[in-house]
């Protein structure tokens, strides 16, 4: 077994309960979760008790507009990074975390990555979040996005943008093909509302 690996078995048996706390939903109620910094000051000096050092590597960032109830303009942003624990001996083990901020301010990025390492580690040493059910819970977020971001995000995904060596010309496709799917249907991109977002995203991939 590499050092890494029996570093981060020795932090995983070492790991106690981390105390969840009460997090208010507003009209979605409360529910008990872990804080971020919880998790961090759980983990991190374990890491550094048994020689871990861990890094990240950004993999992708994705920024789109949002509107809040109120007419408030905001940002939500997505990451993707690789995390790697690294043992002194140099042996090393990755892992992936993912995370989402949204905020009307300058704070969505920030949001995201604390959210992604959180998770990460979650994943690593699985630790039971006792978060609610995503399912559950994104019915009562108080943002409403705007309905062109479900519909870019679509038209990226048939026009395979992230895998496409000339981004502007997937992007420029991209909006050639919702530009055509909202004529066909008689929309504009100022009167769109979330209830024509099924029938524009068929509309695209018809096209």
């Amino acid at each position: 077994m590499s050092d890494v690996l029996k570093a981060l078995n020795a932090v995983h048996r070492e790991l106690g309960p981390i105390a969840k706390r009460k997090v208010d939903a507003g009209r979605g109620g409360s529910f008990q979760a872990f804080a971020v910094d919880d998790v961090y000051a759980a983990i991190g000096p374990l890491l550094a008790k048994h020689g871990v050092v861990l890094t990240s590597t950004v993999d992708d960032v994705r920024v789109e507009p949002v509107t809040f109830r109120g007419g408030a303009e905001g940002r939500w942003v997505m990451v993707r990074l690789r995390y790697r624990f690294t043992a002194l001996d140099g042996s090393s083990i990755e892992t992936a975390g993912v995370g989402e901020g949204i905020d009307t301010q300058d704070k969505a990025t920030n949001k995201a990555l604390q959210q992604a390492l959180k998770y990460a580690l979650v994943q690593a040493f699985q630790i039971a979040t006792g978060e609610p059910d995503p399912d559950q819970a994104s019915a009562q977020l108080e943002p409403v996005t705007d309905p062109m971001r479900l519909i870019k995000i679509e038209a990226w995904k048939l026009v395979d943008g992230d895998n496409r060596e000339d981004r502007d010309a997937a992007v420029e496709e991209a909006r050639q093909r919702i530009a055509a799917a909202l004529e066909a249907l008689g929309l504009t991109e100022q009167d769109l509302t979330d209830a024509d977002v099924p029938a524009v995203v068929a509309e695209l991939r018809r096209g």
